[in-house]
Parts: structure tokens; C-alpha cells; sequence
């Protein structure tokens, strides 16, 4: 089974909580086998999370990783902080929309 972008975002953000990888299981609905799995290629096995430095998120205060890909600018404009991957998540869905469309079919409809 493929995991979902919010499973995996939320399977790291209870790997680095320490949660249980039986109660990650329950809560994602998958198998304790795809647990390990997902942790394995992830990066995030039981002894490589307990030497991932984290702070808490500056959005929801769950563990964000403290490295440059989570650092992300604040809606004040000048803050940085850390964010989860699960908030992280929704910051980039919510600039999507914000995104200018640059595709050839928007632009042809433009010169149309």
C-alpha cells in the first residue's frame, strides 16, 4: 500500500513524538508492517529520530525537524519558524493558490 502525503507527513510527526510504531499503525489505518517500512525509506527508523534535533512547530507546536527545508516565513512577514511536515503540508497547499499559473493553456486562453 502507497501511503497518502498526510499519512506520511503525519507518520513523521508521531515517529518524532516517539509514538509507538503499533500506535502509529491504528492511527494512520495500515498495517505495522508498513510502519517499519515507511520509516525505513523514510529515514526515520526508532534510532535515527531520537538523533533528529527538533523544536516545537511555530504553527501547531508538534516536533518540526530544525533544518532549513522546514524553516518557512511567518504570515507577519518577517518571523521564521520551523514547521512540521504536516503543517508544512498545508502551508504549500494554501500558496498554491496564490501561485501564478504560468501553463501554455492559461496563457493561450489570454492571447485568445
Amino acid at each position: 500500500m502507497k501511503l497518502t502525503e498526510k499519512q506520511i507527513a503525519d507518520l513523521k510527526v508521531m515517529a518524532l513524538n516517539n509514538v509507538k510504531n503499533a500506535n502509529i499503525a491504528i492511527a494512520l489505518g495500515i498495517s505495522i508492517e508498513e510502519v517499519h517500512a515507511a520509516r525505513s525509506q523514510l529515514g526515520i527508523t526508532i534510532d535515527k529520530a531520537a538523533e533528529i534535533v527538533t523544536q516545537p512547530c511555530g504553527c501547531c507546536g508538534s516536533p518540526a525537524p530544525a533544518d532549513e527545508d522546514h524553516v518557512y516565513i511567518m504570515p507577519d512577514g518577517s518571523t521564521e519558524s520551523c514547521l512540521c511536515d504536516r503543517c508544512v503540508l498545508t502551508v504549500e497547499y494554501l500558496n498554491s493558490f496564490n501561485a501564478d499559473d504560468t501553463s501554455e493553456e492559461k496563457n493561450e486562453v489570454q492571447n485568445n
